[in-house]
């Protein structure tokens, strides 16, 4: 009877445990001016707005502390549209080259 009690509980909390899974990714809560000091492969959640279209997948990404370049492809938009006076939130990883940085775009939304 032990055993079966014993086996019941270990997989009520198999069960509990998988439902709370990782879903993507996700960073800390940032200014551009903070991101723009951040390390290479930094996860960060930027709040602003996309000011310009660069070309191709780079936008400008603007909020009160200052703007970054980010690169948004075109899977990543999924139907969401956002004009320049439209506050988003982005969550993206930094992408440090030798002279440039930008927040490669993982998820977009309100």
């Amino acid at each position: 009877m032990k055993k079966i009690v014993l086996t019941v509980l270990f997989c009520m909390v198999l069960a509990a445990t998988a439902m709370a899974q990782y879903t993507g990714p996700s960073g800390a809560k940032a200014t551009v001016k903070e991101a723009l000091d951040m390390a290479d492969d930094t996860y960060v959640t930027l709040t602003g707005k996309i000011t310009k279209h660069i070309g191709g997948n780079k936008y400008s990404f603007t909020d009160e502390t200052g703007t970054i370049e980010v690169e948004i492809k075109n899977r990543m938009w999924n139907g969401f549209t956002a004009g320049p006076d439209d506050t988003v939130v982005i969550v993206g990883k930094i992408d440090k080259d030798f002279f440039d940085r930008e927040v490669e775009v993982k998820s977009i939304g309100r």
